[in-house]
């Protein structure tokens, strides 16, 4: 059996987790994370991909860091966007109803949790906003104005 040693002869996409896996602990890129994924887009052809629980305000500084980044699947899977022509390949969204009953249940239970819509982020009002957060926020409450 002969092994290619040129490991990336077949390899179309790669595609990475941000947080604890790609960014540092203190959420910035590395130099070697940086070059490696850019030498495999510029030299390779090969696509990056991002996948996270982040909506898509949420990568615009790595994206800036990152421009080589193709794809992004965002919002835990709900959304698969083209980072270069902001096209929207898929979508899997929440219906009107569940989201109101869960906002319900939310409140109820006196949950923390965000909701996003149409790049808005909808959050409850004893939310503490951390300061390392990258998102406008809203009250949770409008959330039902909202849809």
């Amino acid at each position: 059996m002969e092994i290619n040693k040129d490991i990336t002869t077949n390899i179309k996409l790669i595609a990475t987790d941000l947080d604890g896996t790609l960014l540092l602990p203190d959420k910035n890129l590395s130099a070697a994370n940086k070059a490696a994924l850019t030498w495999a887009a510029e030299e390779k052809g090969i696509y990056i991909a991002i996948a996270t629980g982040r909506p898509y305000f949420g990568i615009r500084k790595l994206l800036e860091w990152l421009p080589c980044v193709r794809y992004a699947v965002l919002s835990n899977g709900a959304v698969v966007q083209d980072t270069w022509t902001g096209e929207i390949i898929a979508k899997q969204l929440m219906k009107t109803e569940d989201a109101l009953a869960f906002y319900d249940y939310a409140v109820s239970q006196n949950l923390i949790v965000d909701f996003f819509d149409q790049g808005e982020r909808f959050v409850p009002p004893n939310w503490k906003e951390p300061s390392s957060c990258l998102s406008p926020i809203a009250p949770l409450q409008k959330i039902k104005e909202h849809v």
